[in-house]
């Protein structure tokens, strides 16, 4: 994280800006991809990647001399590269592990509801529903070794996933995206061809 203290609308306010995709959460990362970023010129969007960023709102960012605003997109810069898509088959949270459902060929009901409905909710956005998703690819262990079986109570879990850095899970949205032959609209149609 960088620290810059800049002075908007005669209030001087100090700032914490990511460097890279590893100091930005889950949560913020679930943001920038909430909205159509294409339809958005590149102010519109450096104001809006700030705002998810620093918590200042818009319309103060709006207020920002031109200069200082610019040095804080090319801070930012850093959101029109790609993730480091490293795989990992577990992360720890506050000293607990939790490891990823990889076996996409044996999902329950309760999973393909619950993935189907996110995926539905975001408009097939899966970067949005982030967050969500990883309450159900995330999973502790039984004391056999097994990984829990799916219940909806884990969706209760979404606080704990929010604040993880989106370079920690991000590996895990590539190897679901890739091992998954069914998109959401798909999931449907398989269900009710059964």
């Amino acid at each position: 994280m960088v620290t810059l203290n800049l002075t908007i609308d005669d209030e001087e306010k100090e700032f914490n800006i990511p460097e890279s995709w590893d100091e930005v959460s889950v949560e913020q990362f679930c943001k920038l991809f909430s909205f159509n970023r294409e339809e958005l010129t590149p102010i519109e969007l450096g104001v809006k990647t700030l705002n998810i960023f620093i918590g200042v709102e818009e319309e103060t960012l709006m207020m920002m001399n031109y200069d200082d605003f610019i040095n804080l997109i090319n801070i930012v810069d850093f959101t029109n590269s790609d993730i480091d898509s490293k795989y990992s088959d577990s992360v720890e949270i506050e000293g607990e592990t939790y490891f990823i459902k990889d076996d996409f060929n044996q999902l329950t009901m309760g999973e393909v509801i619950s993935i189907e409905t996110l995926i539905e909710g975001t408009n097939g956005n899966i970067f949005a529903a982030m967050a969500k998703l990883l309450c159900i690819f995330l999973r502790k262990k039984k004391e056999n070794g097994n990984l829990e079986s799916f219940k909806g109570t884990f969706m209760d879990r979404e606080s704990i996933f929010k604040s993880l850095p989106v370079s920690q899970v991000y590996g895990l949205f590539v190897f679901f995206l890739g091992g998954v032959t069914l998109s959401g609209s798909n999931m449907r149609v398989s269900l009710e061809d059964n």
